[in-house]
């Protein structure tokens, strides 16, 4: 058959309908390669897509952009919560970590699986979700009002902060870790070092507002005095002796033996104990020596209540009883004992504060090894350097202006005390027993005056240059203003942030964890 004869009989075939098996398993097997190519490339792409969602979950970006809390309206995410949250737990552990048993907490175990509040269903990271956002809140707002009243992140903020990064990152290297390691220890595993400063800075610049706010708050002797009339109780203290005599029944016999207590023998024990404690009484009114009263009688217990404050237990509610006079005496019945109280005196606290300024020379013994048998010789060393150290500044100060002023420029330039650095070394309205004992002896020396200067040294903390700047109010005028400060304070705090509202998100839950 020619070609044109051919050509044109499958013309007449496609016409017809006929098509061509050839023709057929070739268009499927093309169809069937494309399917193919398509599922392999869907796959790959699945495939992709798992891998980046993998990989970017367990670097904790989306957890971490998660909304945790939403605060006046404004979102923030897991890492920006969790830094509160981390700090408020931080805090926390500061204070009362080596209780944490006694309020049912198990630091090693999750807070989340251990309930604070049975009643509220409230677990303990409830409560740290719960105190962290409370204090996000304050922070953001005092921040804001900061900035509002010219308060800002200082140079010397900056110096401070670099000195405490330092020291961070030389610790966490110390422990074979790196400093971005340490912030997630201490603040959560989504933690960045741009958040922890931001967040730093923030509560900087607050801080130093509300401490402005508090020294802001000044009363003058009227006011003080009224509010000691209101509240005497809440200032007066009281000296008085008093001896308990126990009234229980041992739970052993001589040889170790369980005993069963019944309530006839309890009683036998009570009525033995009133006995004695009024044999005691009688001796006490007989020679006004309550000690020697009581001294060799089983059961009974002598102690020196000196400067004691009230509550609301029976002995103090006798002793601070507005009738009381000197010498009273009595016999007081407890729930298993007898106590004879004998009244002594009640007042407050007339003493002067006083003001200082110091010089602190720091012996830092954290670099010796205490098990090496030189540190008893290199402590002394350090105490050595330490020591000449601070009679130097000594002579540099005696060989200047000898002034206030002079010694406070020293303090700020030389001091170790973070404390009073940037203050000139100033510690004012200090009580008897808020200095370690050194440093509270030396102030308090009745010979003290005006102007004297010496170095000391104190037990645990190193040298101290001294410099006595003079009295101040007496120590109760001190206390209630203090008082009425505090309230002020909690007064304004509560109100800056009383309107702020604050609602979870689903991101808290990656806080929690």
């Amino acid at each position: 058959m020619s070609a044109s004869r051919e050509k044109k009989a499958r013309q007449q075939l496609h016409a017809s309908g006929y098509v061509d098996p050839k023709a057929v398993k070739a268009e499927e097997e093309r169809k069937a390669t494309k399917r193919a190519n398509t599922l392999y490339a869907i796959i790959g792409v699945a495939f992709v897509l798992v891998a980046v969602f993998t990989f970017v979950w367990n670097s904790g970006m989306m957890q971490r952009g998660a909304t945790a809390a939403t605060i006046d309206g404004k979102n923030y995410n897991v890492e920006e919560v969790g830094y509160f949250y981390h700090s408020s737990y931080n805090q926390w552990y500061q204070q009362m970590g080596a209780y944490a048993s006694y309020f049912g907490l198990d630091v090693n175990s999750p807070l989340d699986a251990q309930m604070y509040d049975e009643e509220q269903g409230m677990t303990w990271a409830d409560y740290f979700v719960e105190e962290g956002t409370n204090y996000m809140k304050w922070v953001l707002k005092a921040y804001d009002e900061a900035v509002a009243n010219g308060f800002e992140w200082t140079e010397e903020d900056e110096k401070l902060f670099a000195e405490d990064k330092a020291s961070m990152t030389d610790y966490a290297a110390e422990n074979g870790i790196s400093y971005k390691e340490l912030l997630k220890y201490n603040y959560g595993s989504y933690i960045t070092e741009s958040t922890y400063e931001k967040f730093v800075r923030m509560e900087t610049v607050a801080n130093r507002y509300a401490q402005s706010v508090n020294d802001a708050f000044t009363f003058d002797t009227e006011t003080i005095e009224k509010h000691y009339n209101e509240n005497v109780l809440d200032f007066d203290i009281a000296d008085y002796e008093m001896v308990t005599v126990s009234g229980t029944v041992p739970t052993k016999d001589a040889d170790g033996n369980d005993v069963e207590v019944t309530d006839e023998m309890k009683k036998e024990a009570m009525d033995k104990a009133k006995e004695t404690a009024n044999e005691i009484l009688d001796a006490f009114l007989a020679s006004d020596d309550l000690e020697a009263a009581s001294k060799d009688i089983e059961g009974a217990t002598y102690s020196d209540r000196s400067g004691s404050t009230y509550s609301e237990t029976d002995v103090l509610k006798w002793v601070f009883d507005d009738t009381r006079a000197a010498d009273d005496a009595t016999v007081i019945e407890g729930e298993s004992d007898y106590t004879v109280v004998v009244f002594r005196n009640r007042g407050r606290h007339d003493y002067n504060t006083v003001d200082v300024r110091h010089i602190l020379v720091k012996v830092d013994s954290a670099s010796l090894d205490k098990e090496s048998e030189t540190y008893e010789t290199d402590l002394e060393a350090l105490k050595a350097a330490a020591k000449v150290e601070a009679d130097d500044i000594l002579a540099q100060w005696n060989s200047g202006a000898k002034t206030e002023e002079s010694f406070a420029a020293l303090a700020d330039e030389l001091t170790d005390d973070g404390g009073s650095k940037g203050k000139g070394g100033l510690y004012t309205e200090i009580a008897k027993g808020d200095m370690v004992t050194e440093f509270n002896d030396w102030i308090f020396d009745e010979t003290r005056k005006v102007g004297d200067a010496e170095v000391i040294y104190a037990e645990g903390t190193g040298y101290h240059v001294m410099y006595f700047v003079g009295e101040n109010a007496p120590y109760w005028q001190v206390q209630v203003s203090d008082t009425l400060r505090s309230n002020a304070y909690s007064e304004w705090y509560d109100g800056l942030i009383a309107d702020v509202t604050v609602e979870l998100g689903s991101g808290i839950k990656y806080v929690k964890n």
